[in-house]
């Protein structure tokens, strides 16, 4: 059963992943693998910035947690 449950969580993650690689050429039908997407998408400063505030407020509540014990 938790085969099942990790399965069911991590071939959707995994097909994303292989999808937002790919990059078909509409003309040909064609497809390659690129990296297209993610430079578009950390071109966005507001995304990186709150992405690096959320690593930020990780390692800190980490570091905080680890103190605790």
């Amino acid at each position: 059963v938790l085969y099942g449950v990790v399965v069911a969580f991590y071939v959707p993650l995994a097909f994303m992943v292989f999808e937002s690689l790919r990059l078909k050429d509409i003309s040909t039908g064609d497809w390659s693998f690129s990296f297209h997407w993610y430079t578009v998408l950390f071109q966005d400063q507001a995304l990186v910035q709150s992405l690096v505030r959320s690593f930020i407020i990780a390692a800190g509540a980490s570091a905080f947690a680890c103190i605790l014990g």
